[in-house]
């Protein structure tokens, strides 16, 4: 296709995941009223990567879900999000994926909240199990850098990313 052509298309990515940064609920929600029931992210000295803990409780390895670009196969998977591209985690570096392979928009699942949102169920007390999913709704709002255009949104939990 011509260039005028492809201007005419708005590519919508309708199934991509994020994952969530590391301190999404610790910098957002009321650490010292839960404690270490507020999902985090520690070393697991055992399996020698981190991981997702809910109170005392694993949840999963927290940069597993991070496959885009990684060049192992399951079950292989990166130890830490250093290991992987920012652009799996990190709003403005999303924005820069999207440009590159011109996806206008994009509808982004969340990993932990998404596919975990079961086992937030089972941390006990109510208001504690919303706080996650409320703070992981209002986490990936974001404006681009200087490279895209300033009308170039991005957001998260299962809501539709779009440019303006």
């Amino acid at each position: 296709m011509l260039e005028s052509e492809v201007d005419r298309y708005r590519v919508i990515d309708t199934d991509t995941h994020v994952i969530e940064p590391y301190d999404l609920w610790t910098s957002r929600l009321d650490v010292g009223k839960w404690g270490d029931k507020v999902p985090h992210v520690r070393w697991d000295e055992a399996l020698q990567e981190d991981a997702w803990y809910f109170g005392e409780k694993r949840v999963g390895a927290a940069a597993a879900a991070a496959q885009a670009g990684w060049r192992e196969f399951p079950p292989h998977h990166p130890r830490r999000l250093d290991d992987v591209d920012p652009g799996t985690w990190e709003g403005s570096a999303r924005l820069n994926v999207m440009d590159k392979y011109g996806i206008w928009a994009a509808v982004l699942y969340p990993n932990v909240a998404g596919f975990g949102a079961g086992k937030m169920l089972t941390m006990g007390d109510h208001e504690l199990m919303r706080s996650p999913l409320t703070a992981s709704s209002r986490s990936w709002p974001c404006r681009s850098g200087t490279s895209t255009p300033p009308n170039k949104r991005s957001g998260a939990a299962s809501t539709t990313a779009t440019r303006g």
